[in-house]
C-alpha cells in the first residue's frame, strides 16, 4: 500500500517535471536565442560556427547547391540533360546522376579534386546522406578503347595513392560496346554504400 502511494506521488512528480520540459522546448522552440541570432548576423561568425548549430541534413543541402570550381575541358561536350537539368557528358552519367537524385544522395558532377601535382574531375563527387563522408564514383565508359582503359588504370592507381580506395571511398562503373551500364548495379552499389 505504501508503496502503490509512492508511485503515484512520484507520477504526478514526473507529469509535472515533463508538462514544465514541454512549455520550456515550446518557448524556446518559437524564442530562439538573441545571443545565436547577433552572432549569425556577425560576419564570419556564421562559417565558424556553421557544424555545431546547423544539422547535417541542412549541411548537405547547402553543400548540394554551393558553386564550385567544375571540370573546364570542352563543357560543350556536357549536352546530355538529367532530371534536374543538369547537364552531363554522357548518356549514362545522366541515368547514374538521375539514381544519386532518386535516392537522394547529394553530389557534384565533374568537381575539382587537386590531388598534390594534379587535378582530377570525379565524374561524381558525392556526400553519404547520414555521415556527411565523401565519396568519389567514377564511370569508365569507353574500355574498348585501349588509351581510354590505360588512363583508367593510371587514374585509379593515382586515386588509391591518395587514399581514394575502390569501394571504400570510390565507386566505379564500367561500360563497353557489349557490355552497357548495368542499372541495377548502379543501384546496388548505391543501397549497399549510401543508403
Amino acid at each position: 500500500m505504501a508503496l502503490k502511494k509512492y508511485h503515484t506521488y512520484k507520477i504526478q512528480e514526473i507529469s509535472e517535471e515533463l508538462k514544465a520540459l514541454n512549455a520550456y522546448l515550446k518557448y524556446h522552440k518559437e524564442n530562439p536565442s538573441k545571443a545565436a541570432l547577433k552572432i549569425l548576423n556577425a560576419v564570419g561568425f556564421q562559417e565558424l560556427l556553421e557544424p555545431v548549430l546547423f544539422s547535417l541534413s541542412e549541411e548537405l543541402e547547402q553543400w548540394s547547391h554551393d558553386s564550385y570550381q567544375q571540370n573546364p575541358f570542352y563543357p560543350e561536350q556536357r549536352n546530355i540533360k538529367t532530371l534536374s537539368g543538369q547537364k552531363v557528358r554522357s548518356k549514362s552519367e545522366a541515368l547514374i546522376a538521375i539514381k544519386l537524385t532518386e535516392f537522394g544522395i547529394p553530389f557534384h558532377y565533374e568537381e575539382a579534386l587537386p590531388l598534390e601535382e594534379k587535378v582530377y574531375y570525379p565524374d561524381f563527387t558525392l556526400r553519404h546522406p547520414e555521415t556527411g563522408k565523401f565519396f568519389y564514383w567514377e564511370h569508365f565508359g569507353m574500355l574498348d578503347n585501349p588509351s581510354y582503359a590505360q588512363k583508367a588504370a593510371d587514374k585509379i592507381a593515382s586515386y588509391a595513392t591518395h587514399g581514394i580506395f575502390p569501394f571504400v571511398n570510390f565507386f566505379m562503373t564500367f561500360e563497353s560496346k557489349d557490355h552497357p551500364l548495368d542499372l541495377e548495379q548502379v543501384e546496388a552499389l548505391i543501397q549497399y554504400y549510401l543508403t
